[in-house]
């Protein structure tokens, strides 16, 4: 028995330099016991394949069909939202749907941080870490596509973008193919394309789509889908009705006027 020091009022003294050491290893010891899922921080994932279709419409408009693949890193948080750059804000935001592996997106916003733009809110249909999804969005209408041609008067341009996403949350590469759908009874003869980005097709492979309308159809299985691509053709302006022409892009390196803007996730803003 130690005479003196009896157990209940027994007081341990530490140096404070010491205390603050011993804390900080607390912190460091209590994090590593934390289970993977506690550590997710923010969104990780790559794009396996990525297909855009812009229909050029007869009354001037565009309809775009976006389809993604996403796999979701194991450790990162859920693709809970996903915001879709478009080429300008004259778009119907009430037409818009979208679906993930077939379920309905219900909560279709304007993004808030994308300056043209949409933001799917996935919900209960949010893609988990490890898992894969296959992202489905229709935009109908978007008006005012079209620029003048600068090569021919009676000739209108027709510039996109698809939409990319910010490279400190997507990996890897993208089989990306983007498919241009002219206007009903634009003849063989009549358009061309422009050059394609880097890694493309080029010149495009050229067909009939259902409804008897040219398409061209650019793909790149390694493209990065962490920038812009622009892709174009051009058509007689005749077989667009009444059409409501942009201006044409200050430069040929203004994106915004020529495509969809850059794409983030959830609350993280570009």
């Amino acid at each position: 028995m130690l005479r003196g020091f009896p157990l209940k009022k027994s007081v341990l003294l530490i140096p404070a330099k010491l205390a603050a050491k011993l804390a900080a290893m607390l912190v460091v010891l209590l994090v590593l016991l934390l289970p993977a899922g506690a550590l997710a921080q923010g969104y990780s994932f790559s794009v396996p394949e990525s297909t855009v279709d812009i229909f050029w419409n007869s009354d001037g408009s565009q309809s775009l069909l976006y389809e993604w693949v996403f796999r979701n890193q194991a450790g990162a948080a859920p693709i809970d939202f996903i915001d879709i750059g478009l080429p300008n804000d004259d778009f119907d935001l009430g037409s818009i749907t979208a679906d993930v592996d077939g379920q309905p997106v219900d909560e279709i916003e304007i993004s808030p941080y994308v300056k043209h733009g949409v933001a799917l809110g996935l919900g209960n249909n949010a893609i988990q870490p490890g898992a894969t999804g296959r992202v489905r969005a229709v935009i109908p209408v978007v008006q005012q596509p079209l620029y003048p041609d600068d090569e021919n008067p009676d000739y209108l341009s027709a510039q996109f973008a698809p939409t990319f996403f910010d490279p400190q949350f997507v990996s890897g590469q993208t089989d990306l193919t983007v498919i241009f759908h002219l206007p009903p009874g634009v003849q063989t003869e009549e358009p061309r394309f422009h050059s394609a980005p880097s890694g493309f097709s080029d010149p495009p492979e050229s067909a009939m789509d259902e409804e008897g309308r040219i398409v061209y159809i650019w793909r790149n299985p390694n493209a990065q889908l962490t920038k812009s691509h622009v892709f174009g053709a051009s058509f007689p302006a005749a077989y667009v009705s009444q059409p409501v022409v942009a201006p044409p892009p200050a430069a040929s390196g203004d994106f915004e006027a020529l495509g969809a803007g850059e794409a983030a996730f959830g609350f993280i803003g570009v």
